[in-house]
This record gives structure tokens, sequence and C-alpha cells, in this order.
């Protein structure tokens, strides 16, 4: 990307009082112009005020940085937001209410903190204030210490409950594209559904102690003009986080529970499958965590359901053929390879092509001696060579009766010295994973606490 920041400001009748050119001002005037080359994208909302004329004002004046989407309708702040992400070519997203302002180094600061910490997202506190003015009011302290640095389950937690105001944030670009982030659209409140979601997605959080940025107490503004469509959109807004979070929802948990009945019907048969899908997700994702970067616009909650269901294929399989301990005959093992691409064929409609072909192609290897197709190398989806490597691990680790269980060590160095099968960054992963503490036992047993 050619520019360091973009600066996002969604507008709608902000012309009275001057109120959007300190707003602007604050943004043109910032201490990075000339350290680092960034874009103030202003979306119009399809204001009936003066609000448009004025952008149009700053964009010829300062050409260089101000760029205007005019909306022809309304599309609140959450679409407004959505057109710029759209166009945007900052490394780094920040976001403004343009009824604010900032100092003119809040985005220096926050950049240096990225630079410094290696964070992915930089936030700050923030000052409530009545008139225009630079001078401190009441701070608000925006998030706590200790939700930063590089991110444990537990601070995803903290900050899913508590994310604070994402206008007070820089995020880096790369982690939006990837995971394909956006607002709601047509509410308000649209940070409500949206900053918890967006905290899952990043791996590292830092503050600086400071309030950067001045958000302005007005009769208008939307927390203090309450109205009842504002009331129904923050009503709305939580139904759209459970609904993005919830694992079971709408059309979707009809599926679900019939994909999960498929599994109770497999473990009627064959007491090993049930367990073993659910062994397998939770091995597939501490290594998708590690290795997300290798499957860019690969959402967490769909490869978790994918890695879960990824064997509900065997439905199709007799019983005596999952139970069977001796050598398969041939047909036997034709059945068995039919596996993948029945789970795959159950998968689709519900998470598209994508999830289906992770189950798909989970029994491949990487020297093009697997099934059901044959696939070799980069042929193979990285997420399913993450799979594949999960699914070997748990077969290698758990008693079926007829092999020698193999100690999480074992079965992980095993694997690592297959490369022709498996993809050697992942079992290199899983072997670091395993010396860590963070797959075996060792993390069972903190998982049971």
């Amino acid at each position: 990307m050619s520019k360091k920041l973009s600066i996002i400001v969604p507008v709608y009748n902000m012309a009275a009082e001057g109120k959007l050119n300190y707003c602007l001002d604050s943004l043109v005037g910032q201490t990075i112009r000339g350290l680092y080359d960034y874009e103030i994208l202003c979306v119009d909302d399809a204001s009936t005020d003066d609000s448009l004329e004025i952008l149009l004002d700053y964009e010829k004046r300062y050409p260089e940085l101000v760029r205007i989407l005019p909306n022809r309708v309304n599309l609140r702040q959450g679409g407004a937001k959505n057109e710029a992400l759209k166009v945007a070519e900052g490394e780094w997203i920040g976001f403004i209410d343009s009824d604010d302002w900032v100092s003119p180094d809040y985005y220096e600061k926050l950049l240096k903190k990225a630079e410094e910490t290696g964070a992915d997202v930089v936030g700050c506190d923030y000052s409530l204030v009545d008139h225009h003015t630079f001078e401190v009011g009441k701070v608000i302290v925006n998030n706590t210490p200790d939700q930063t640095g590089e991110l444990t389950e537990e601070q995803h937690k903290s900050l899913f409950i508590r994310p604070g105001s994402m206008v007070l944030k820089i995020y880096k670009h790369s982690v939006i594209r990837e995971n394909r982030l956006d607002f709601p659209a047509h509410i308000f409140y649209e940070d409500n559904c949206a900053g918890p979601l967006w905290s899952l997605y990043f791996r590292h959080f830092a503050r600086v102690e400071e309030p950067l940025y001045y958000y302005y107490q007005h009769a208008v503004s939307t927390v203090h003009h309450i109205t009842e469509d504002k009331c129904r959109d923050r009503m709305k807004a939580a139904e759209l986080l459970y609904v993005s979070n919830c694992p079971v929802f709408d059309s979707e948990a009809y599926w679900q529970q019939e994909l999960q009945g498929l599994l109770r019907r497999i473990d009627e048969k064959d007491h090993y499958t049930q367990r073993h899908s659910r062994a397998v997700m939770e091995y597939a994702l501490q290594l998708y965590k590690e290795l997300k970067d290798h499957c860019p616009g690969l959402k967490l909650e769909d490869f978790v359901m994918g890695a879960l269901f990824h064997d509900v294929g065997k439905c199709n399989v007799p019983g005596d053929i999952l139970r069977k301990k001796a050598r398969l005959t041939d047909e036997e093992y034709k059945l068995i390879q039919q596996h993948p691409l029945d789970s795959a064929r159950l998968l689709e409609p519900i998470y598209g092509p994508r999830i289906a072909e992770l189950a798909y192609s989970h029994h491949e290897r990487m020297d093009g001696r697997g099934y059901p197709r044959g696939l070799k190398g980069e042929e193979i989806p990285f997420e399913a060579r993450i799979l594949a490597v999960a699914d070997a691990f748990d077969a290698m680790t758990s008693d079926r009766g007829y092999n020698r269980v193999k100690t999480f060590e074992e079965a992980a160095v095993e694997l690592q010295s297959l490369p022709e099968a498996y993809d050697p960054l992942v079992t290199a992963t899983l072997v670091r994973l395993v010396r860590e503490g963070r797959i075996g036992p060792q993390a069972a047993a903190k998982t049971a606490e």
C-alpha cells in the first residue's frame, strides 16, 4: 500500500457551529504530515445541510490529503465507513466522528507506539469537552493496561466484553482486509456490534496512555439525543453481535443441529469418530491461530466448524467398516475414501465452497499420494494441510485398540519426519506447540480447570 494511514470520516449534517471544520482542521494539521503519506477519506452520507460543500472546499484546498466520497442515500455511520474501507490505501486505518477532533500529534503517537511494540491495533484515552478547545477536559480511560500486549485468550475475552471505542484506535489494514471486517449499515451504534467482533481478529494491542481524542458533548450528538429509532438500533446492534458470535443461529441452527445429529449417528456406529472430531478441532484451532496468515480471508469461526465436521461424511460408511480392526479390503477402503467428498457435499450449502474444500482435501498428501483426488503440494489448500496434521496427530495419540498409542511429542516428531505426507511448516509448528505445553496433557489440564 502506498500510504501509511487512511483516516475515515463519516459525515452527516455537521455544518452547523463549525463542527465539521474543527474536525477537519485537526486532521489536516497532524504532525505526521511530511513524515508519512496519509489520506483523509470523508464520506458525505447524503447530508441535507452544507456539509458536502464544506468537504469539497477542503478537498480543493488539500487535494493531496482529502478525498470526498458522496453517498446518494444515507447508510448511517457503519455503511459510510464501509464505503471508505473499500477504497482505503493506508497501511493503517483510523476512524473519527465528524463532530470530534484530535490532538495535533494524535496519529504520530499512535503510529510510533505501533512501531515500538509491533502491535496491530493501538489506542489511547479521550477527553470529554463541551466546546471547541484543545484543553483537556474530563479524562476517560478507554481501555486498561491489563488488556494490552500479545493477546492471550483471557485478554481477547476482556476486549470482547470491554472493547472500548473504535474511534480511539488505529487498526492494521491487512487484518481488516484479510478477515473481511466491516460494519453493519443502516443503524446507529454500529460500533456496539463491530468493536467486540473486530477485537477477536487482532493479536497485539498497545495503548498510548494520554487523552489525545476530544469527544464533543453537545445536544444533538448520537449519545445525548435519544430517539425511539436509536433505541431500536441499539437493540439491533446487540442482535447482530449475538448472531455473529452465537455458534448456532437462524437457518444455520437447523443445519448445525443436523450435522451434530449425523455425528451422533456416526458415534453410534463407532465411538471413536465423534471424540476424534472434537479433538481434531481443538488441535487444528491451535495450529490455525499460529498459521492464520497463510489462510487469508478465512474466518476463524468457519475454520472451526469445518474442522469439527470434517468427518461428517462417514455417516454413509457402514459401522462394521468404521469399527474394523483388521486390514480393510479394497472395496472397504474405497468406501472410506468416499467420506471426504460426502463431508464436502454436506458442508457446502451451509459454510460455502472453501470450507467444503477443507473437508474434501484433508486426506491429501504433499507428494500427491493421498485421496480422494491425489492433490500435490500447493494444490492442497493450506487450511486443509493444517487439518491433515491435526487429524493424523489425534489418530496417533488415541487408543483404537489395535495401535500403540504414541506420546504427544513422539507423534509430533514422527509427523515432522514425514515431509512427503505433511506440510513441514505445519508439523514444525505442532512440535513447537507440544513442547511449549500448548497442545497436550498440560493444555488439556488447563482447559479443564
